[in-house]
């Protein structure tokens, strides 16, 4: 697959005849069977990878080729320090003085902030 002109390769474990491989389709020419099969396995394997940019997509992360390998794969991660958690909750939370929260609920919450960031590297 290709993002923004960056490739992450992902193999099929599958095999075909160059003589009968479609580049511009990226499908198997044919009717036999074992075509037809080839071909049901990478329509599958395609929308397991639009499914993988879903997940990224809704993680909020970059959408990135290796970040929808990974999806795929089932090894990405959205993990955040502790700081960036901080900081995107005061964010919310600055939206919610006067409704749901006090201007001395985020004044706390700023000096977590700052003291977090402080204390990393």
């Amino acid at each position: 697959m290709t993002v923004e002109g960056n490739r992450a390769e992902i193999a099929t474990n599958r095999d075909c005849d160059p003589k009968r491989w479609n580049a511009k389709g990226s499908r198997a020419i044919g009717s036999k069977e074992e075509i037809k099969v080839l071909n049901t396995h990478l329509d599958q394997l395609q929308n397991a990878i639009y499914y993988a940019h879903q997940r990224v997509f809704d993680m909020g992360l970059p959408i990135t080729a290796d970040a929808i390998k990974s999806s795929y794969l089932g090894t990405l991660t959205n993990s955040h320090t502790l700081l960036e958690a901080v900081a995107d909750h005061n964010l919310k939370m600055e939206q919610l003085v006067g409704k749901d929260y006090v201007r001395g609920t985020l004044n706390r919450y700023k000096v977590l902030e700052r003291h977090l960031r402080f204390l990393s590297p």
